[in-house]
């Protein structure tokens, strides 16, 4: 930057003046794209001399009160203190008493007294002339929760804030520092194959698999994203670009496993038709997921069913639930519900209409006129939406039971993708949160030499921190409700992300600043509330720093065996992998194992095999060519697997992809539109996979590589994974 005000306000709003590239280059952030990231983050600059100007004004907002909107802090730290912003001088304040009143999150009130004077001094500095101080104010021990503090100087008001009090550490099973370690199943659910199935995965399949595999000593079952995506035009099919990350996407619905379904004539006449029957066995047949066909089959069967739950009596126990469920997701889920009425109703208008920048303006405001008029006289529809919502949530529940009543110890493992598309409904919803103006990048590599444009608007880290993280909690509980597990995507946002300015190239942007323990310690809180254990993807580079903040909060690392080599490429050896890690082959974004060993170099084949025969998993030689028989590249894929479950890692995961001999991986970064990206299904029923006694021996190895047999598996206090404490 060659502007020193622009410089001191970039600093100011958590702009990096630059990075190091992968090749050791500095690269410094152009004033233009500060300028434009600084818009995007709300912050205006009116002409010359407006950055001094707008950096005056942030200070004066700073020290206008003594406490920012929210503080994180850990319970263990309570008695060292807050920091507290006086805006008086200390010969001003010196002899003046603070009064203070605490508000904890299950209503007592707490209060006391604390003479300025005698506060600890943390920092002073000149702020407009004026000499300011930060003192710490000790508080006393209360829950871990969200809490409210009000500070007032000789009874003038100082300041309110969210007072967020928090655990040492993410939740870990109570086994899981005895030695113990545990290994599971990842799969696209879309991608699964079954005889009841209609064209894609549901959760009828993941209940099935679930149900089968933990009896059969897996911990937990991993999936995809299962993010809301859009009803109205289904073809937008990444779970990693979602409409909101709040809700479900109803496509995932079993609809026969409904409960209506079982009492709707009309419903079960239509599913039951021959020319139903015929539709479905094409969805079924399909190598590729057919997301429009899936969807329209669905929605006219799902339509029906709520129609027949309307027509319940409305003393009927349905009916009180389906109340608790709307009053429960409160006003989140009624605008969810809005937009997907509007967003179907502006398509059928006019199917380019595809994001609601695209409506006419008036509805554009969640909360216009034009839209709560709307709501009124779409109240049917906006029904179907929040009935959709409600049946997702209890087959995933559903689910993650089968989990525990399976005998798995962890429960579902889900993904929380690191950001919403922008014409969506939660950027619809919460405007004020999100960057609109920036998309979230990647700064150019070897592999991506103009950087990457994810088109993810990112959220704004000053507005998390001025709403009390509450959007940033409701995400979590969100994804943890029903979830043992859960892994963060992109984990490195928490602490920085790369920000493009819209329509950038990826050497345009600049790296913006988040409070990662903040951010960390709500993560913790939630992660123990829920049981649910946390992973963050650190895949790529990563700053130490920021690897030993993940590990000081119990976040587990992710690894991959095919990044884990040494410098001479050698494959590390398995004892080398942390125990604070997810260890896995590969994940969606990369080959599978078959794909992996047919593209790979002999050098690069060689190596693997050498790592396999010296841990002792393949005494018998296989050859290092790339053609091999499927089953001896089934054998080598046993091996790698059982050489992973030797690790000291805490979590192993198994892609069934890989179990199963898929070839080509769920998804080809960079190519939307010449790959057929999160539409390819496993090539094997999930029916055959429970009777492949081949798969069976493979889970009982695995489970006896990582010292547990299903009889062996305990669980934490009696409770399904997953569930709120």
């Amino acid at each position: 930057m060659t502007d020193p005000a622009l410089a001191e306000l970039a600093a100011f709003c958590g702009i990096e003046p630059g990075y190091h590239d992968i090749w050791g280059t500095w690269r410094a952030a152009s004033d233009e794209a500060v300028v434009a990231l600084i818009s995007a983050l709300g912050v205006r600059i009116d002409g010359p001399g407006g950055a001094s100007q707008a950096v005056q004004a942030l200070l004066e907002e700073r020290w206008s009160r003594a406490l920012p909107d929210s503080v994180v802090v850990r319970r263990s730290d309570l008695g060292q203190g807050i920091a507290l912003r006086l805006p008086v001088a200390p010969a001003d304040g010196g002899g003046k008493t603070i009064e203070w009143r605490l508000t904890e999150e299950g209503g007592a009130i707490r209060d006391g007294l604390a003479r300025v004077a005698e506060l600890e001094c943390a920092e002073e500095c000149m702020v407009d002339g004026h000499l300011r101080r930060v003192v710490r104010l000790a508080l006393p021990n209360v829950a871990h929760g969200y809490h409210r503090i009000a500070l007032t100087l000789d009874g003038r008001a100082l300041g309110e804030a969210t007072l967020v009090v928090v655990p040492e550490r993410c939740h870990l099973p109570v086994d899981a520092g005895q030695g113990r370690r545990w290994w599971g199943l990842s799969m696209q659910l879309y991608g699964l194959r079954s005889g009841s199935n209609w064209g894609i995965g549901d959760f009828g399949d993941l209940a099935q698999v679930a149900s089968h595999w933990c009896a059969n000593g897996a911990a937990f079952i991993g999936v995809n994203p299962l993010h809301a995506l859009y009803s109205s035009n289904p073809e937008h099919a990444s779970p990693y670009g979602p409409s909101s990350r709040l809700f479900l996407n109803p496509l995932y619905i079993a609809v026969p496993l409904v409960e209506e379904f079982a009492d709707c004539a009309e419903a079960r006449a239509l599913a039951g038709s021959a020319a139903f029957a015929g539709r479905l066995d094409a969805l079924r047949d399909g190598a590729m997921v057919d997301y429009a066909g899936v969807a329209a089959a669905k929605h006219a069967v799902l339509q029906l069913l709520y129609e027949c739950f309307r027509a319940r009596d409305p003393d009927h126990a349905r009916v009180a639930a389906f109340a608790q469920f709307r009053t429960d997701g409160g006003e989140a889920l009624q605008r969810y519900a809005v937009y997907e009425a509007l967003h179907e109703h502006f398509h059928r208008l006019d199917a380019s209409t595809g994001s609601w920048q695209q409506w006419p303006q008036a509805y554009r405001n969640p909360q216009s006129d034009a839209v709560r008029r709307f709501a009124l006289g779409h109240e049917e529809r906006i029904g179907y939406f929040l009935y959709l919502q409600w049946q997702a949530a209890l087959q995933l529940q559903a689910a993650n039971a089968a989990c525990g009543e399976g005998g798995a110890a962890i429960g579902l493992y889900l993904d929380l993708a690191v950001s919403i598309d922008r014409g969506g409904a939660d950027a619809w919803s919460r405007q004020d949160l999100y960057a609109l103006g920036a998309s979230v990048g990647a700064p150019p590599d070897d592999f991506n030499p103009d950087g990457q444009d994810w088109g993810l608007p990112p959220c704004r880290p000053q507005a998390m921190g001025r709403a009390g993280y509450a959007s940033f909690v409701e995400t979590l509980r969100a994804n943890m409700a029903s979830a043992g597990a859960l892994r963060i995507d992109h984990v490195m946002g928490l602490a920085r992300l790369f920000w493009l300015p819209l329509g950038g190239k990826g050497g345009d942007g600049a790296y913006v600043r988040y409070p990662l323990a903040d951010l960390l310690g709500i993560i913790a809180l939630e992660s123990e509330r829920h049981r649910c254990m946390v992973i963050g993807e650190d895949l790529g580079t990563v700053p130490e720093e920021l690897r030993q903040a993940l590990r000081e909060w119990g976040v587990l690392s992710y690894r991959l065996l095919m990044f884990e080599r040494g410098d001479g490429g050698s494959f590390n050896p398995a004892g080398v992998l942390p125990l604070q890690s997810l260890v896995a082959f590969s994940t969606h974004d990369l080959p599978t194992f078959v794909g992996y060993w047919r593209k790979q170099d002999r050098a690069t084949r060689r190596s693997l095999l050498g790592a396999l025969h010296a841990e002792g998993v393949l005494p018998v030689g296989i050859a290092d060519g790339a053609d091999l028989p499927p089953a001896e590249l089934a054998r080598l894929n046993h091996a790698v697997h059982l050489y992973l479950a030797r690790s000291e890692a805490l979590l192993l995961a198994l892609q069934i992809d890989d179990l199963t001999g898929a070839a080509e991986q769920a998804n080809l970064p960079g190519t939307p539109d010449r790959s057929p990206n999160w539409r390819r299904k496993l090539p094997v029923t999930v029916e055959a996979m429970h009777l492949d006694e081949a798969l069976r021996a493979v889970a009982a190895g695995i489970g006896a590589a990582r010292g547990a047999t299903p009889d062996a598996i305990t669980h934490d206090a009696g409770q399904t994974p997953g569930s709120t404490a």
